[in-house]
């Protein structure tokens, strides 16, 4: 048994543990792991810190996502590092192997699906001034006037766009999560990270229902008002939240 520390890119059930001869970090070779029923994929550990690289974070995600084409895995966060295969095994594997056996059983059959949907500028502006009278009044009083005699009221432009903005958007997102919600076994919002975001969610997608979900989704885009940006499939790191514990070295370790 190998003693020396293992980087770990995944959990999954132990009759699917062929990584197809894949590298990983550093073009280590990826093997498995097996205890009970479950079994991790893990490669050697590069020595010293496992530092943050643009390279070292492809590489993880691409492991992940080659591991998950076909099989269910747990996947874990990049910098993720066993101490040894002893440990691995006694500590994490097989005192856990009932929560990833769980976890396992319920995403079977499923992959994530990130969903970004933006509004087309042009066409929710012209929407906003339509829909708004003040904001139609403060357009009307900057038009053709110096920028320094209009300075408040562009100022005021601005803040009732985004006010108007922001409510038409969270109506629209209601809207559409209730469209794909029912589509999806789970899913996720997060925060939107710009101005013209109507709706960010990941979804968790039985594979069989895949193609529904896409062509339902794409439909958001007829009638021009909305960018849709779909990102998947891809393992369900959105739905699963397993405990890591800082280690030493600037690693994380599955820590007992």
């Amino acid at each position: 048994m190998d003693e020396g520390p293992l980087y770990v890119y995944g959990v999954t059930h132990s009759g699917a543990v062929d990584a197809g001869g894949m590298a990983g970090l550093d073009g280590r070779a990826i093997r498995s792991v097996a205890v009970d029923g479950v079994a991790a994929f893990v490669s050697d550990a590069p020595p010293g810190s496992i530092e943050t690289t643009r390279e070292r974070l492809l590489t993880h995600a691409r492991v992940l996502e080659h591991l998950a084409a076909d099989r269910t895995v747990l996947p874990m966060r990049f910098g993720v590092v066993a101490p040894s295969e002893r440990a691995l095994r006694d500590g994490v594997l097989s005192p856990r192997r009932k929560v990833f056996a769980s976890l396992l059983d319920r995403l079977e059959g499923t992959v994530e699906v990130d969903l970004r949907v933006l509004y087309d500028e042009s066409a929710v502006l012209g929407e906003i001034v339509r829909g708004s009278p003040a904001v139609r009044r403060l357009q009307l009083s900057v038009r053709n006037r110096p920028a320094d005699a209009t300075y408040y009221d562009r100022i005021k432009l601005g803040e009732a766009v985004a006010a108007g903005l922001s409510e038409l958007a969270g109506r629209d997102a209601k809207r559409i999560a209730a469209r794909l919600e029912p589509l999806a076994v789970d899913a996720r919002q997060r925060p939107p990270s710009h101005e013209r975001m109507v709706l960010h969610e990941a979804f968790l997608v039985r594979r069989s229902n895949l193609d529904r979900f896409d062509a339902e989704a794409s439909k958001l885009e007829a009638g021009g008002r909305f960018q849709v940006r779909l990102i998947g499939p891809m393992p369900p790191y959105s739905f699963v939240d397993l405990e890591v514990q800082p280690a030493r070295r600037r690693r994380k370790s599955w820590a007992s």
